[in-house]
């Protein structure tokens, strides 16, 4: 059985990232030219969809780190039990992200965890 190598993001890789998001971030396929650029120069393999996850969860500087409010959690409540579907389990986190950022002017991760 083959094992699987999980790269790890280094601090060094994270710079070159939000340097080169400055360089490309406005572009179509931005992603996908970072990472040819970070594996030629840091010898890895980061594929595009690994790149883009690091800048939506960590490395986007207009991201709000910090934990969720009570007012931010309520909404979150709300917001689900309004805009779930009975038969569509399915919670689409990337519109709760967009209306918590639309009610209180802060950016959340895509990949945050929510404890409510």
């Amino acid at each position: 059985m083959q094992q699987i190598r999980r790269l790890r993001f280094t601090e060094e890789i994270d710079n070159k990232i939000i340097e080169l998001m400055k360089k490309y971030g406005n572009l179509p396929n931005c992603y996908v030219r970072i990472s040819e650029e970070t594996n030629k120069q840091f010898n890895s393999d980061y594929t595009s969809k690994k790149i883009r996850q690091r800048w939506m969860s960590k490395l986007n500087p207009k991201l709000y780190q910090k934990p969720l409010g009570e007012d931010e959690k309520s909404f979150i409540i709300q917001w689900v039990e309004n805009n779930k579907a009975p038969d569509d389990p399915v919670i689409h986190w990337k519109i709760l992200i967009f209306a918590i950022k639309e009610k209180f002017g802060k950016l959340r991760s895509e990949n945050m965890e929510y404890e409510c």
